[in-house]
């Protein structure tokens, strides 16, 4: 409670009181002069709920034995009354607020992994659609290419001169496997290390040609071109500098023997090879003809004459599935 007064000369004294006249503790008064010169005081007293209700504030001038008294009365609505019904509602209010806050928290968290669980799914589901988009993308345009490589098909045979001792070639000279050797292993050395192969009777130095091998159950094999060359003889070591491009299937595992090699993924096991010698563009690719798919592509500067490549097998090898050149169907 704040009791002001003005207009007093000489300086005032300012006291609180009860309905008693017993002094009530206050705040030190201030007192100032105003632009008359007249005093101004102020006297402020804390009420609290258990403070007396009916209270005086007494101004007095005791050199002119002047006063003013003012008394007010403060009603119990000035306190309200807390109820014990309301402090157990209020407790019960925090308990339950105490309990909620941390489940809503929980919850919110909850949702937020929640949310970041979907996100990523969503990702990888994106990902997965985008590999799929991509895949199906190559598989049509491989398809497109190979209708294209279809229209330049020529007619291979096997030229039985360039044929490996070990390899067994057909009469019609469109089928190759590795021979039954029995008895003593040859004395030439080189050709006990060297690869089974055989060349095809035709020779490629410019335009675009394309065949088909057949591959039946064979788990060993090698398909490509060699360069027509008289260093040439045992097929040591099939690799573009020593003059063949070629790709494989050895111990279960794909490669393109290129340098270093290459390993190939093949979504489906072939068991026929589309081949596409483009010699201008420097370009011979395979094809998957089980699911009409790329396999893989060189890209080579090639030199001089090229030859059709096919090796059914490696010294020592019990395989006796053939390699079959194919009539390639509906490619006008």
């Amino acid at each position: 409670m704040v009791c002001r007064s003005g207009g007093w000369y000489p300086e005032p004294q300012s006291l609180w009181k009860d309905l008693k006249g017993q002094p009530l503790p206050s705040l030190p008064g201030k007192c100032f002069r105003d632009e008359n010169g007249l005093f101004q005081t102020e006297s402020v007293l804390i009420v609290t709920e258990n403070s007396n209700q009916n209270l005086i504030c007494t101004i007095r001038n005791n050199i002119l034995n002047e006063e003013e008294v003012s008394s007010v009365y403060i009603a119990d609505s000035f306190f309200p009354k807390v109820s014990h019904v309301t402090v157990i509602r209020l407790s019960l209010n925090l308990l339950v607020l105490g309990f909620f806050i941390p489940l809503l928290i929980y919850c919110l968290r909850k949702q937020h992994k929640e949310k970041d669980s979907l996100r990523c799914k969503l990702k990888d589901f994106e990902d997965k659609l985008r590999f799929q988009v991509e895949k199906e993308k190559e598989k049509y345009l491989a398809g497109f290419v190979l209708r294209k490589a279809r229209r330049f098909a020529v007619n291979v045979t096997l030229d039985q001169e360039t044929a490996h001792p070990e390899l067994w070639v057909s009469k019609n000279l469109k089928s190759v496997k590795c021979a039954d050797i029995t008895g003593e292993q040859p004395k030439d050395l080189d050709i006990a290390d060297s690869y089974r192969c055989v060349l095809g009777s035709e020779r490629f130095n410019s335009g675009r040609h394309y065949w088909e091998v057949e591959l039946k159950n064979k788990t060993m094999w090698h398909l490509g071109v060699s360069s027509e060359s008289e260093n040439r003889e045992r097929y040591k070591s099939i690799a573009p500098e020593d003059g063949y491009w070629a790709i494989r299937l050895w111990n279960g595992e794909y490669k393109a023997l290129s340098t270093p090699q290459t390993t190939i993924t093949v979504e489906t096991k072939p068991t026929r090879v589309g081949i596409f010698l483009d010699y201008e563009a420097g370009e011979l690719s395979f094809y998957n003809l089980s699911d009409d798919s790329h396999i893989y592509t060189f890209r080579y500067s090639f030199p001089g004459t090229l030859r059709p490549f096919f090796s059914p097998g490696i010294h020592g090898s019990k395989e006796d599935a053939p390699l079959t050149i194919c009539p390639v169907i509906d490619w006008q």
